[in-house]
């Protein structure tokens, strides 16, 4: 099941896929008062959450069976005309909203969505960026003290609560993109200051040891040129890694493949595009893995006019390459 959102306050369109197809499992409508409702989604099984930017109402709606109906009798509440990111796994809803507080962790294993302990997610003398990525309890988030940024790491669990790891990953004064998938973290850097071409960081947890580090230094596409925003999306999953540059070729968009082992990332098969290559589509900007599916983001479909895409690709050909 995959989910598509708008930045208009448009429904949240679900998706059920196979490698071959998908068919339109519902269209989630915008409740009373949204009014960009669907600004952020994020899924977790049959569970979806909805965004909305200018509210900065969460919204949990099960899709257990169509239609989706609301899992939780009120809204999340956090600030309003504010970009936050949403991470959803294992029934943990990651609610993170930039400049205020920290990142929320709540238990969504009922409809009560009841915080863990721990939550919010701070770091002293630090105001969180809005980035959060989560996956098998392990989390990734981004925040900045004014000059720098860096991504810290968490374990969070509904009965242990949540706890900092040791180590931190600096990104300059980039607002990263994060992927997390197992005890690994993609962390893309958009900007590069004077080079824009980009570039992405992974790094690396042991768990037991409670301690997180820089696994594969800063690394970039031999195909990327300065403009291209290489990194603003990765989406990772074992040791798959699948890296968006939007503003390549007129800003047509391309999402570059890799194969990660611990210290090095491959770039492997044939990058992939939107169908025709057209200009100024904004492919790339969002990436999603799920199994052996890859779900890319046009945005600006057709050609800047804003309607929207979603692209799917399967991942098998490249799980043959993985060391």
């Amino acid at each position: 099941m995959i989910v598509a959102g708008s930045y208009e306050n448009q429904p949240v369109q679900v998706y059920t896929c196979t490698e071959s197809a998908c068919s339109q499992f519902d269209a989630i409508q915008p409740v009373s008062g949204s009014q960009r409702f669907s600004f952020n989604v994020a899924i977790d099984g049959t569970l979806v959450a909805a965004h909305d930017y200018e509210t900065g109402e969460v919204h949990v709606f099960s899709c257990a069976s169509s239609p989706c109906v609301s899992y939780l009798s009120g809204a999340i509440t956090t600030q309003a005309n504010n970009d936050y990111g949403l991470s959803f796994s294992q029934n943990l809803l990651v609610v993170g909203n930039a400049n205020v507080s920290g990142y929320m962790v709540l238990d969504c294993s009922t409809s009560s969505c009841s915080p863990v302990s721990g939550s919010p997610l701070v770091i002293a003398g630090m105001t969180p960026m809005g980035v959060v990525s989560i996956s098998n309890g392990l989390v990734a988030a981004a925040f900045n003290d004014g000059i720098l940024s860096y991504v810290y790491f968490f374990t969070c669990s509904a009965a242990a609560g949540c706890v900092q790891l040791n180590g931190s990953v600096s990104t300059q004064n980039i607002l990263p993109s994060l992927s997390v998938s197992e005890s690994v973290v993609a962390i893309g850097l958009h900007d590069l200051g004077t080079v824009e071409q980009g570039g992405v960081i992974m790094a690396s947890c042991d768990l037991v040891a409670g301690s997180c580090s820089e696994s594969v230094p800063l690394f970039s596409s031999s195909e990327a040129v300065a403009g291209d925003e290489f990194g603003w999306a990765v989406g990772l999953s074992g040791s798959s890694l699948v890296v968006g540059a939007w503003a390549t070729n007129s800003r047509g968009g391309v999402a570059y493949t890799y194969a990660c082992n611990a210290t090095y990332c491959e770039q492997v098969g044939t990058s992939f595009t939107y169908t025709g290559d057209q200009a100024q589509n904004n492919f790339g900007g969002v990436i999603g893995i799920a199994g052996s599916l890859v779900v890319i983001e046009a945005e600006a479909y057709p050609s800047n006019l804003g309607k929207g895409a979603v692209c799917m690709f399967r991942l098998s050909k490249l799980a043959s390459l993985h060391y």
